[in-house]
């Protein structure tokens, strides 16, 4: 019985954060985002922003976000990843506090702990107002077998991103490419 009480009070902590998490969604998603963008940036988060064998940023992770925010694309993350403290603490501390502000991290431009991408895309595209321009955003992420379908299914672009090294340039240059080809 002694061992169980952590996993309690762990239980019940994940509990107030999904609660917390669904208050703030229901909220923010009424109010969505001022201006419809042009283009819009989404970011998977492990082995594509954050590199989980080294426990580093990956090397080029700043550039491609402020490449994004300078092309004047609206930003995005939507993560499987179920520790959304660990998950702002790093976006915030060591990539960039001025490219993921609170406000973002808060809204429903910041998706995480769901494994269908396909309900966080549609969220974070209704939050921009791009539900009837899905062309126009890319996500990139690293897992081509589990995610690129849900991609498929919202309309949104996709770029596979090499997951031992993370997003690159070069991920950002064929985003461009893509989002030129497709986008109106």
């Amino acid at each position: 019985m002694e061992g169980s009480a952590p996993r309690c009070r762990r239980f019940r902590g994940t509990l107030f954060v999904a609660l917390v998490r669904s208050i703030l969604l229901a909220i923010l998603a009424c109010s969505g985002s001022e201006a419809s963008p042009d283009r819009l940036c989404i970011f998977d988060f492990d082995e594509t922003l954050w590199i989980r064998a080294t426990n580093s940023v990956a090397e080029e992770a700043r550039r491609v976000v402020r490449a994004c925010v300078r092309s004047g694309y609206e930003i995005a993350i939507a993560t499987v990843n179920p520790f959304p403290l660990n998950v702002r603490r790093v976006l915030q501390e060591e990539i960039s506090e001025a490219l993921f502000p609170t406000e973002l991290l808060l809204s429903p431009a910041f998706q995480f702990g769901r494994r269908n991408k396909t309900v966080a895309m549609n969220l974070i595209l209704r939050y921009y107002g791009m539900q009837d321009t899905p062309e126009c955003a890319v996500l990139f992420d690293d897992n081509e077998l589990a995610n690129k379908r849900h991609a498929d299914a919202t309309g949104v672009q996709w770029i596979l991103v090499d997951e031992t090294i993370g997003i690159t340039m070069e991920d950002f240059d064929r985003a461009e490419q893509k989002l030129d080809r497709f986008c109106p």
